[in-house]
């Protein structure tokens, strides 16, 4: 018999009990999924996707921490979209701790009423017995066995697993189903796809690009088939009270807590099986070298990933999550434009594959596409109106084509859907850089680095926006703080060597350009700075030197030909420096170097 697959949806706040959920869960013969630790946006959240979306059953454990949590939101609406499109899936909420009116009733702003009533608060082993048994009635009406033992009565009996269990606080019999043994490999989880980074803003120049994390949300809509009951549990004290659908009560009455009735046995743990899907021995093996490339993705092992993913289609050519797996590690591999067959492969599969097609924007941008990029964003959006991920993508798009009002827009509504997102505020400020807003850039930043401390790219943005206010020696200590995490940062050792300069540290500031250009030998913005810290020093021809070559890698740098004009009129050269005045003159101010 193979197991039925559940998704537990929970913040560490709840681990507890969640632990025992789960473990109950896989003693009655479940394949759980669930993901321990806090929340991790743009690491995890495309492997979570793919559980949500492959697993029939799906349990949210309700808390204060909960309900507060993007993460758990997210994955809610994923499972509120799949199951929108499938009625016979399972939506479980299961009340860990309690919750007043108004947090349960913002929680689910998003459905219609649930239709439940009299859901109760139990103790955490009846509440962990409720689920279970609910549960597993949900998959005796749902899924036919070969062999198939007599089902206990109960006060209520649903007709199919979409449908509400309208009586919650009656109590299940003493003598749930039962059935065979669970297989000894019920909890193992099949393969699931790896988190797909999404490029994080502009390119400091041709050759550099950046690369940032990802979150999802899916459009929270009230499925069709509405919604199991909640079963609630206060871990404390086992204490009850009234609930209603959304709106829930305090778990008190006038006179003090209600306590369970203790004379009624919980039910016993049942056990789930269902019969398993057909698979070859080919899709078998397809899958378990899936899981060996996922397991090395998050070992950034990609060059090994890329072989097994390959060899995977090899077995199963026609499997999406491989094609996506296979294009998320030739982007992180730096190859785009094989990214970007593999993201159309796994569109021609499976064109629904909302985040395939922001991923397909992520490597259209890569690859300079911006119009196409946008495209994609914008069908990623039609899909998944809800996903910050793609609203992020396509933001970055526009800021590529320099519609940055749009951009902004775009930078906020991927935060309104995930605010915990560092790199989507570190996003929103490099646009506001562009739009020379550095105060608010530089606020940006902060809440960027709030959201992680070790964000190396956010203290290099944010010393950026304080070199543009003028507040050079902050500037130099974020500088120093962005270094100490990425010391291979060309970026930041030419802003730190502008930083220097502007502090009068004209040889300290010579060698941070040197180091950029150790790094990154085409940057031209450390060419030109260089050139400009030579030049204070007296060192004309070496700064005139270094002006035409960044002037070599880009006539239309304006910083360039403005230090190559200075330099000129130091060294007498008065009729060159008027013909490049007249260059000078006609070119459109270069872009300021944000990052």
């Amino acid at each position: 018999m193979y197991p039925p697959r559940v998704f537990i949806c929970h913040t560490p706040e709840d681990d507890d009990f969640c632990r025992d959920l789960t473990a109950t869960l896989r003693t009655a013969g479940a394949d759980v999924w669930r993901h321990d630790g806090a929340d991790m946006p743009g690491q995890l959240m495309t492997a979570i996707e793919h559980e949500v979306r492959t697993r029939t059953a799906f349990i949210v454990v309700l808390s204060p921490a909960a309900v507060q949590s993007g993460r758990v939101y997210v994955e809610c609406a994923w499972a509120a979209a799949y199951i929108r499109r499938d009625p016979t899936r399972i939506f479980y909420p299961v009340l860990a701790q309690p919750l007043d009116d108004t947090a349960l009733h913002l929680f689910f702003k998003d459905f219609q009423a649930l239709g439940v009533t009299g859901v109760r608060l139990y103790s955490r082993p009846e509440a962990i017995q409720r689920t279970v048994y609910a549960l597993s009635q949900a998959f005796v009406t749902r899924a036919p066995r070969a062999s198939q033992p007599s089902q206990p009565t109960h006060s209520h009996t649903p007709n199919s697993a979409s449908r509400p269990i309208t009586s919650a606080t009656s109590n299940p019999p003493s003598n749930p189903y039962t059935g065979p043994t669970p297989p000894p490999n019920y909890h193992t989880a099949p393969p699931f796809a790896a988190p797909q980074q999404p490029y994080q803003g502009q390119p400091q120049n041709p050759q550099q690009q950046r690369q940032g994390n990802q979150g999802q949300r899916r459009s929270y809509e009230q499925p069709s088939g509405g919604f199991a009951s909640m079963f609630g549990a206060y871990v404390a004290t086992g204490m009850t009270g009234p609930m209603r659908a959304v709106h829930a009560q305090t778990a008190t009455s006038d006179t003090g807590p209600v306590i369970v009735d203790s004379t009624v046995a919980p039910p016993r743990p049942p056990v789930l099986a269902i019969e398993p899907p057909t698979q070859t021995a080919h899709e078998r093996e397809a899958d378990e070298l899936v899981a060996r490339g996922v397991t090395l993705q998050g070992h950034s092992r990609h060059d090994e990933a890329l072989t097994l993913f390959q060899q995977a289609l090899t077995l199963t050519p026609r499997s999406p999550v491989a094609w996506f797996n296979l294009g998320f590690s030739f982007t992180q591999t730096g190859q785009y434009a094989e990214a970007l067959g593999a993201f159309d492969q796994t569109l021609t599969l499976d064109p629904d594959f909302a985040l395939a097609w922001a991923s397909k924007g992520n490597a259209l941008v890569q690859l300079g596409h911006y119009e196409e990029a946008l495209t994609a964003c914008d069908q990623a959006l039609t899909l998944d109106p809800n996903s910050p991920f793609a609203w992020n993508n396509k933001a970055v798009a526009l800021a590529g084509l320099q519609h940055y009002i749009e951009a902004l827009a775009a930078y906020e509504a991927a935060l309104a859907r995930d605010p915990n997102a560092s790199d989507y505020w570190r996003n929103k400020g490099l646009v506001l850089a562009r739009l020379q807003r550095y105060d608010e850039a530089l606020a940006a930043y902060d809440r960027a680095l709030a959201l992680n401390a070790d964000f190396a790219p956010a203290w290099a943005s944010k010393a950026n926006a304080l070199f543009h206010l003028q507040r050079y020696d902050e500037a130099l200590a974020s500088c120093d703080r962005a270094l100490a995490l990425d010391n291979d940062s060309a970026f930041t050792w030419n802003r730190k060597g502008s930083t220097l300069a502007r502090l009068g540290r004209f040889e300290d500031a010579v060698a941070a350009c040197n180091h950029a250009l150790a790094i990154d030998p085409g940057y031209v913005a450390a060419w030109s700075n260089k050139g400009g810290a030579l030049a204070l020093l007296a060192r004309y021809d070496e700064a005139l030197a270094a002006c035409q070559q960044a002037l070599t890698l880009d006539a239309t740098y304006l910083m360039a030909w403005n230090n190559a004009i200075n330099v000129l009129r130091a060294l007498g050269r008065d009729d060159e420096a008027r013909d490049a005045e007249q260059r000078a003159r006609a070119l459109t101010a270069s872009p300021t170097d944000d990052a």
